[in-house]
């Protein structure tokens, strides 16, 4: 989904970022059955914020990033420039992850 400008200003936002790290990060972590990855996809990486905390506390050897809205992806290369991690411009629900995994598209 694209952002109006009212839920721009929200999801980049000291306060979501905060919630992210101390709300929804220990929730994700409590899922986890396993806390070593190779590769994460991350759908929805918005600004970039997640992609950080995925990569310091779950720390896979690659993520990639995807958004729908193209602005959400260059803050988020602005927000994470790491060799590690790939930002696409893409609408998830097109993906066929099953495909992806085989042509390696996904690491």
């Amino acid at each position: 989904m694209k952002l109006n400008n009212l839920e721009f200003f929200f999801v980049n936002s000291p306060i979501r970022a905060y919630i992210q790290e101390k709300y929804e990060l220990p929730i994700l972590m409590n899922m986890l059955t396993s806390k070593a990855f190779d590769s994460v996809l991350e759908i929805g990486c918005g600004n970039g914020n997640g992609t950080k905390l995925i990569k310091k506390y779950i720390n896979p050897i690659h993520i990639t990033a995807i958004d729908l809205d193209e602005k959400m992806i260059q803050i988020a290369k602005r927000t994470v420039q790491d060799e590690t991690t790939t930002f696409k411009v893409m609408d998830s629900s097109t993906l066929d992850l099953r495909l992806m995994i085989l042509r390696n598209l996904i690491p």
